[in-house]
């Protein structure tokens, strides 16, 4: 095909229903709301329909679009990306989910978060422009607290790290918990142990990240009183959105 031959693509539409292709650059785009405005040749577009809504959240001002017409309806098909380039490593990770997990039944008795003698699970990922991503916990856990002066709680939690592009230390605000307790410490003793099962999944959204590879490792602490807490059945599941 001769290069003269793309030339009716790339023009302006004609008036009519003709179906018609033109290209744009994205001035302002909230990737919340997806509004917008685009100049394409010397006029400024605002709010232009979406065609790829899998690409809205990783848009951003300064890409190159493309946009298809029909008579007076214009849409946004999505971004130019060249291979190799950040923009199609952030375009192909707005797809990308990473998962990984261990079996094996292992216990803690530590109350700061930790490795398990089988570190993990642990996932890398590319995070995209968008700077999002969801983490999702699962695990198996069983702990006790054996009856005893002044306790009143007994639990287990994972939670996990960030290094790389971005850094976070394990929290429990980000933690997969289980907790069981009295509502008061028992005083004298209590004459029963307090122990508890759980087997659930957590997802947390963490925005505003830096774009870049980031590895995600599961850590893991007792809670309460707890002498030993055991895990078994562990994931860790990564999605770039």
């Amino acid at each position: 095909m001769r290069s003269d031959d793309l030339v009716p693509l790339l023009t302006a539409p004609a008036a009519g229903p003709g179906a018609g292709f033109r290209q744009g650059v994205i001035v302002t785009w909230d990737q919340e709301t997806a509004e917008s405005t685009v100049l394409v040749g010397r006029s400024l577009m605002t709010n232009l329909p979406i065609l790829n809504t899998s690409e809205a959240a990783i848009l951003a001002a300064g890409d190159v679009v493309g946009i298809l017409t029909a008579g007076a309806t214009w849409g946004i098909l999505g971004r130019f990306t060249i291979p190799g380039t950040p923009e199609a490593v952030s375009a192909l990770s707005s797809l990308r989910t990473a998962s990984a997990s261990v079996s094996t039944s292992e216990t803690t008795s530590s109350v700061s978060f930790t490795d398990l003698a089988t570190a993990g699970p642990e996932v890398q990922i590319a995070v995209g422009a968008s700077g999002r991503v969801l983490v999702t916990l699962s695990a198996a856990m069983e702990y006790q607290a054996d009856r005893g002066f002044g306790v009143n709680s007994a639990g287990a939690q994972m939670s996990f790290t960030m290094a790389g592009a971005n850094t976070l230390s394990a929290g429990i605000a980000r933690a997969l918990r289980s907790r069981i307790g009295y509502a008061t410490a028992q005083t004298p003793t209590f004459d029963t142990d307090l122990r508890g099962v759980l087997d659930a999944s957590k997802t947390v959204l963490l925005s505003g990240l830096t774009p870049g590879a980031t590895t995600f490792t599961a850590r893991y602490a007792i809670d309460g009183f707890t002498a030993l807490a055991t895990f078994a059945n562990r994931s860790l599941t990564v999605q770039a959105i």
